[in-house]
C-alpha cells in the first residue's frame, strides 16, 4: 500500500507476454484506491490532473526501485499518463532519471480521434527515442483502425472479446505493427489458442497472475 496526497493506493504489476514462448516481455503498473468499495474506473476518471501526475510519478519512482531491490525483474515499464501531463514543458527532464535504467512505455488513453490526431505525432517526435507510445484501450469493434508508424496499440479487453466471439481475423492489424501490437483480456487456453491462430505475439491478462503491492 502506499501513500500519495493522504490517499492510499494498491499498486500491482501486470505481466505482458510472449505467448509463443511465455516469456514476460514487461510489467503494466496499475494502481486502485485502497477502499474496496470504491469504483476504480470511476474514481480515477474524477480526479484532477495534478492528482494523476502525482500518480505517474510514484509509480515510476515505485517501479525504479522494484528493479532496484530485485536486478532480475524485466525493465520494461508500461504506464499510464495524462495528455496534460505529457504536453508540460519540463516533463521530459521529469522522467530523465528513470529512462537511463528502465525502458519506459509511454500509454496513451485511446479516443476515437487520437490515431489521426496531430497532437500524437506530436509527442513521439518530443520524447527521447528510448521512450515508446502506445495507445492504451484501443476499440476495434466500430472502426477499421488504421496504425500510426512508431505508435504501439493496446487493444481494449471488451474489443478482443467481442473479436474473439465471432472469430473475426485479426491478421490484417497484425501485419501493420506486428512489433506494436498487445492485445488485453487473455484469461483462458482458448483465448491464447486464437491469438496464435491469428500470428498475435503480445497478450495481457489474467490468465498470467500480477505482482501485487
Amino acid at each position: 500500500m502506499i501513500k500519495i496526497k493522504n490517499l492510499y493506493f494498491n499498486f500491482k504489476l501486470e505481466p505482458i507476454v510472449n505467448i509463443f514462448n511465455n516469456k514476460v516481455k514487461g510489467y503494466e503498473i496499475l494502481s486502485c484506491p485502497h477502499d474496496l468499495f470504491v469504483n476504480a474506473e470511476t474514481y480515477f476518471n474524477s480526479l484532477p490532473n495534478e492528482m494523476l501526475a502525482h500518480i505517474f510519478y510514484e509509480q515510476l519512482y515505485f517501479f525504479n526501485m522494484e528493479c532496484f531491490h530485485n536486478p532480475t525483474l524485466v525493465r520494461n515499464l508500461f504506464i499510464n499518463a495524462p495528455l496534460s501531463l505529457l504536453i508540460s514543458d519540463n516533463f521530459i527532464l521529469s522522467i530523465y532519471k528513470y529512462i537511463q535504467a528502465v525502458n519506459l512505455n509511454i500509454e496513451i488513453q485511446y479516443t476515437p480521434h487520437i490515431l489521426k490526431s496531430q497532437l500524437l505525432n506530436q509527442i513521439r517526435c518530443s520524447l527521447p527515442y528510448r521512450v515508446n507510445v502506445w495507445v492504451d484501450d484501443v476499440d476495434i469493434k466500430t472502426e477499421k483502425i488504421v496504425p500510426v508508424k512508431g505508435i504501439g496499440l493496446k487493444i481494449d479487453k471488451y474489443s478482443f472479446w467481442n473479436a474473439y466471439e465471432k472469430k473475426s481475423d485479426m491478421n490484417e492489424l497484425y501485419s501493420f505493427c506486428p512489433d506494436f501490437l498487445i492485445i488485453e483480456g487473455i484469461e483462458t487456453t482458448s483465448h491464447l489458442e486464437y491469438l496464435m491462430k491469428n500470428n498475435i505475439t503480445l497478450a495481457q491478462g489474467y490468465y498470467w497472475p500480477s505482482k501485487k503491492y
